[in-house]
């Protein structure tokens, strides 16, 4: 039988107060778990990256190639200096009648500023602009690693003097 006395002092109430403390502290744990997550899934690296003048000089007048889901780039980042300067898809090559190379948007190289790292951002015009950063920090030509600084998606690029 419940007394009116056991209501007062929270005796009846009290395993439900328990359970309900428990399922928030679960939901807490829960969302501190997957925002942590979260941030390690979109992050870039943060040693080890190629500056404004490495990016500069290993991309100046070379090509960029990568293959991400399926897709082959092949582009000649034709300009020196950090830009912006133009982006040529290199197709089949200048002299093909059926798909020659063509200029396909333009590159900027950027100076971090309050502890921001240097980047490097692709606009392509209606098809939309992303911002990298490169690493290791080199210059010459070989494989990198350029990651988005907004989705932390990393694409393996092999810098060339000779298209791809």
């Amino acid at each position: 039988m419940t007394h009116l006395a056991d209501i007062a002092s929270g005796l009846i109430f009290r395993p439900i107060l328990v359970r309900k403390r428990i399922m928030k502290a679960s939901l807490a744990a829960s969302i501190i778990l997957i925002a942590s997550s979260m941030d390690q899934a979109f992050a870039c690296p943060t040693t080890g990256l190629a500056t404004r003048a490495d990016i500069g000089k290993l991309l100046s007048y070379r090509y960029a190639c990568a293959t991400v889901g399926g897709q082959s780039w092949n582009q000649l980042h034709m300009g020196s200096g950090f830009g912006p300067s133009s982006i040529q898809d290199y197709k089949r090559g200048p002299q093909d009648q059926a798909d020659p190379s063509r200029v396909v948007g333009t590159y900027t190289i950027n100076s971090g500023s309050s502890g921001n790292p240097d980047t490097i951002t692709y606009d392509y015009g209606t098809g939309g602009s992303s911002t990298y950063v490169v690493t290791p920090a080199a210059q010459a030509p070989g494989p990198y690693s350029f990651c988005n600084v907004s989705t932390g998606e990393t694409i393996t690029v092999s810098v060339s003097d000779r298209h791809c």
